[in-house]
């Protein structure tokens, strides 16, 4: 619906201007169409394509910059959404076993034990002798 409201309007400036232009001197005429002319031989390109300065070189470096921008940004997003540390398999199961979490729990008893331990091995060394 939208194109042929765009086609109606299209048609109608058309119909407007052509009308306009038969109304015109031959001097004026001919001035359009050498203003016409210049600016389509000062222009680069072709008709219907993106004209950039620099010709086929520039449209390159400009598509390359726009591919590393890319590829540097699903980069930086894709390692933002990976996670902050990653874990290693071994300490993720010491985290994980629960048995492992008492140890670390009653890490102080254990050392205790084993000062107790040397402490009597110690004590029954120094009687042996």
């Amino acid at each position: 619906m939208n194109e042929r409201l765009d086609d109606d309007l299209e048609g109608r400036i058309r119909r407007a201007l052509d009308e306009k232009a038969e109304g015109l001197d031959a001097a004026t005429l001919s001035r359009l169409r050498q203003a016409r002319e210049r600016a389509l031989a000062r222009r680069p390109g072709t008709p219907g394509r993106l004209a950039w300065p620099g010709g086929g070189a520039a449209r390159w470096a400009g598509a390359l910059a726009g591919v590393a921008l890319l590829v540097v940004g699903w980069m930086v997003w894709r390692q933002a959404t990976e996670g902050a540390l990653p874990v290693a398999g071994d300490d993720l199961e010491v985290l994980a076993s629960a048995e492992d979490l008492r140890l670390y729990q009653e890490l102080d008893f254990y050392l205790w034990l084993e000062r107790e331990r040397k402490g009597t091995l110690a004590d029954e060394v120094e009687d042996r002798t």
